[in-house]
């Protein structure tokens, strides 16, 4: 079963970090014990689920994926 994780502000405003440029978000992602990631985009980072780092790209049990310095409406900014 393949299952598409995205990450889309359905508004109505956006937001950001204009000023200093920081991460606007995290987002962390718990993988549900009977699934494996196989696909993980580069601002994603895997970690065992004690906040270890994982160490392998695909397969860990949770990652932390950093969003942009600004997230606009409806458009998704992060695909797992």
């Amino acid at each position: 079963m393949t299952a598409p994780l995205t990450f889309k502000n359905n508004g109505p405003a956006w937001f950001a970090n204009l000023g200093s440029g920081d991460l606007a978000a995290k987002v962390r992602l718990v993988v549900p014990t009977d699934m494996t990631v196989t696909g993980v985009p580069v601002d994603c980072v895997p970690h065992t689920l004690t906040d270890g780092y994982s160490g392998q790209r695909t397969g860990a049990p949770r990652y932390d994926c950093a969003l942009p310095y600004s997230v606009s409406v409806r458009s998704p900014v992060l695909g797992v």
